[in-house]
């Protein structure tokens, strides 16, 4: 599995999450080749064993970071160490051009997502940021996490299923750019209704927030786990919001 010339990790601590899903803090024991960004994902090994796993904070000076993952039984013993693969995918782009973002969360994607909005409010400024999700619970989260969703000051919890409340902070904030952490379906969905509203395709990135197992080099291509809507649509074939028969 290795393919960052042998890079591993050690296991410092694991974390309970919602469901089957954990969050572990690893640490590097020798850094990578390049430095990974929001909304990228790397893999960990053991043996012929292999987990995808999202990046939910990015590996420090220390080299210290934490990532989440989907399994049941715990990952390993405190110490282990793990084959590392890392950073791979596309990340979450800069806003450079954007006034106002908006970021939409469901189910899990509130963890690839909350690292690069923190990173946005520190380093841009000038952009607005509005959060919206219904996924975990703060009191669920890394206490990193819990940091960064206070800060971002996010709408009230959308438990909507018809996506009216979603339409209606479309309409009143008047994004320029959106975000979108959900699950494949879900994300499409949300995607084609900021498109609806008058959100530039371009501007509409998307990311599923359950990373499957990966199956062959298409995984490392670097249009994924983050997706620029109008690419996708071309790939898909798509027609324009409105005329799909």
């Amino acid at each position: 599995m290795n393919q960052d010339g042998g890079a591993s990790v050690r296991l410092l601590q694991t974390l309970p999450g919602p469901g089957i899903q954990q969050f572990v803090r690893l640490a590097l024991c020798r850094q990578p080749c390049s430095e990974a960004m929001a909304g990228q994902y790397c893999l960990l090994g053991r043996g012929t064993e292999c987990w995808p796993c999202s990046y939910v904070t990015l590996p420090g000076v220390a080299g210290q970071f934490i990532v989440s993952i989907h399994h049941a039984q715990p990952l390993g013993k405190l110490g282990e160490q793990f084959d590392y693969s890392g950073p791979l995918g596309s990340a979450w782009p800069l806003p450079l051009q954007s006034k106002r973002l908006l970021a939409i969360s469901r189910a899990d994607g509130l963890l690839p997502l909350l690292g690069a909005l923190d990173e946005i409010r520190c380093w841009l400024p000038r952009v607005q940021v509005q959060l919206s999700h219904n996924g975990i619970a703060a009191d669920l989260l890394p206490e990193e996490c819990q940091t960064w969703l206070a800060a971002l000051s996010p709408v009230p919890r959308d438990n909507s299923g018809g996506g009216w409340q979603t339409r209606r902070l479309l309409i009143r904030f008047a994004p320029d750019t959106v975000y979108c952490c959900a699950p494949s379906q879900v994300a499409r969905q949300v995607a084609r209704l900021c498109w609806q509203t008058g959100v530039a395709p371009q501007r509409i990135w998307i990311r599923t927030d359950h990373m499957p197992r990966p199956i062959g080099a298409g995984h490392l291509a670097g249009g994924w786990p983050v997706q620029r809507y109008d690419l996708l649509l071309a790939a898909l074939k798509w027609a324009p919001p409105g005329e799909s028969g």
